[in-house]
């Protein structure tokens, strides 16, 4: 199916979760378990992204199948670590 004819893009009730609600249980128990292993010499901080500038873009609706859309979904569905060094330098 084309995808300028679905009646709905995206997942409604997803985007109505916030960033913490969107947290599986599992990942939450993987940083509370690096929190307390680590004693606080590495800081985990979970940053939503703002602009996936580098992700895949979204096709032209008109153009673009619902599978195609759904093919660039599961690219920017990603987990990205960063590491950086303490302001304060310790």
């Amino acid at each position: 199916m084309p995808a300028n004819r679905c009646d709905v893009v995206g997942n409604p009730f997803d985007e109505s979760l916030t960033a913490a609600q969107r947290q599986p249980a599992a990942f939450a128990a993987l940083l509370a378990d690096l929190r307390e292993r680590l004693h606080g010499r590495i800081d985990v901080v979970v940053a939503a992204p703002e602009a996936a500038s580098d992700a895949a873009a979204y096709p032209n609706a008109a153009e673009a199948t619902a599978a195609d859309w759904n093919q660039v979904a599961s690219a920017r569905n990603r987990v990205e670590f960063t590491l950086e060094p303490r302001p304060d330098g310790q």
